[in-house]
């Protein structure tokens, strides 16, 4: 078996229709970090997934997940390797305030920004590897590319500045 792990290699996709997941560690680390409730249960409408094997590892190229009702469609990236250890992020695709508030969909956003969130450590024990300095260079241009804000800023440098027309 040993030599065959060492040597499998391939390329494949997997689609699944109208499903549930649930007691998914890494499903649930990310619901906790989150605060997106106590359960852990993702109800989709579609998934496809295009992967390969290889290095002894599970390249999972993209995987996107279409959410049922108001669970938020997802897109997975990473590898797994055969002994259970992971690198994976997670994006949120659509709107997540709309779905789950502001703060989290802010949070949601800015590290969609950063890269997506960052998933570590392993199957049974994942965790949550978040590039702090990346995140908030993804909020802050955020910020800056936000039109109502570069307004407020450029009339408070007018302000500051003396540049504005008084009336």
């Amino acid at each position: 078996m040993e030599k065959a792990k060492k040597t499998l290699a391939g390329k494949g996709k997997l689609a699944l229709e109208h499903g549930t997941i649930s007691g998914s560690p890494m499903l649930g680390e990310f619901y906790k970090q989150l605060r997106l409730g106590e359960s852990a249960k993702y109800e989709f409408d579609g998934m496809a997934q295009e992967f390969r094997i290889a290095e002894q590892k599970v390249h999972n190229e993209w995987s996107k997940w279409q959410g049922a009702g108001k669970e938020a469609d997802l897109t997975i990236q990473g590898w797994t390797d055969f002994d259970g250890n992971m690198q994976q992020r997670i994006t949120v695709e659509g709107d997540p305030t709309a779905r789950w508030g502001k703060t989290t969909g802010t949070v949601i956003d800015v590290l969609n920004k950063a890269g997506g969130l960052p998933l570590g450590g392993t199957v049974e024990d994942p965790k949550i590897e978040i590039d702090y300095e990346k995140a908030l260079k993804g909020a802050i241009g955020g910020v800056l590319e936000d039109p109502k804000l570069q307004e407020k800023g450029k009339s408070l440098l007018e302000d500051l500045f003396g540049k504005k027309k008084k009336k």
